[in-house]
């Protein structure tokens, strides 16, 4: 694996940091902090070279806060759009390409490309061509924060960077919170990371061909359930290696007949739908007039077979 120098000059770089804040603010153009900065870019990224040039930037206050997401009460760990988001986006310019080029094909989620559309895709081909009778998933426990910051050091760092400015700049960073902050941009990168190894592990050494991860959800495909059991002790014990653990509750199901529920669908041989949660959401919306929430469903309706939701549903609005 290559180790990456000379990367400090190019993140602090001023086009770089212009670059990194026309990124960061994607979406976020409301926000007063944003509109004051807008009014003279240049005047704030030069402060944020000048702390990383003269090496004293320091990561910000965490908000600290809790929020539903996919049923899930999760904390988040939001850091303050200037610097630390300029600073982050900053770090993914220069870092992130050899970061995403070292994962395996097959691993989703916060990179480019590869959402819940390339998910489906992904897994939707390799059940219509290969119909796998069974499948096993599992699911990390409290991923995020059990991360340990060695973990990420050791396969997120220090396995691809030998610069050493930069690599304080990351470790400073990585410090500033326990485990990876949900919410902190580069921790999506960083998880992915963190179970990079396993990914590789489970492709070469295993040789499982249906193999899908998507943060950390894990799927394996097989037409015998006693070797997908034995991936299971296998993947456990590298799991634990990485002082991480898989959740005591698994599932090892008949894809045709109980279906796959994964990254908002259920996969079945025979069709794909769309998640009953989902759905029911979708519907909710139309029947409360939310028109600005329904376009967002549209890129999950619109590829499935039961496409006719959206039209049905349309004449509600």
């Amino acid at each position: 694996m290559k180790r990456h120098g000379n990367l400090y000059h190019k993140i602090y770089d001023l086009d770089n940091l212009r670059e990194a804040y026309r990124s960061a603010k994607k979406g976020k153009s409301h926000y007063n902090e944003v509109k004051e900065i807008d009014k003279d870019p240049d005047h704030y990224l030069l402060k944020i070279q000048e702390s990383l040039v003269n090496k004293t930037y320091k990561t910000g206050e965490y908000k600290v806060f809790e929020k539903v997401e996919g049923g899930k009460l999760r904390v988040i760990q939001s850091l303050p759009f200037y610097p630390d988001r300029i600073v982050h986006h900053a770090i993914m310019n220069i870092c992130g390409e050899f970061w995403r080029r070292s994962l395996i094909r097959d691993t989703f989620q916060s990179l480019p490309g590869r959402g819940q559309s390339d998910t489906r895709k992904r897994v939707q081909k390799y059940i219509n061509e290969n119909k796998p009778a069974y499948y096993l998933q599992l699911d990390i426990k409290k991923f995020y924060p059990s991360v340990k910051h060695w973990v990420v050091e050791k396969y997120a760092i220090r396995k691809f960077i030998k610069c050493p400015d930069t690599i304080s700049l990351l470790l400073e960073i990585l410090h500033s919170i326990d485990g990876l902050p949900i919410g902190s941009f580069l921790s999506q990168i960083w998880g992915n990371l963190v179970l990079s190894p396993l990914d590789w592990f489970v492709k070469q050494v295993l040789r499982v061909k249906g193999y899908f991860r998507y943060c950390d959800d894990l799927i394996l495909f097989s037409d015998c359930k006693k070797q997908l059991r034995h991936y299971k002790k296998i993947i456990k014990q590298k799991v634990k290696a990485l002082r991480l653990s898989i959740k005591p509750k698994h599932t090892l199901h008949h894809v045709e007949e109980n279906g796959l529920d994964f990254s908002g669908y259920l996969f079945k041989h025979s069709r794909t739908r769309l998640r009953e949660r989902i759905k029911s959401k979708f519907i909710y919306a139309v029947l409360h007039k939310r028109i600005k929430s329904l376009w967002s469903y549209y890129g999950w309706i619109k590829p499935l077979n039961n496409k006719g939701l959206w039209k049905h549903t349309r004449g509600l609005i």
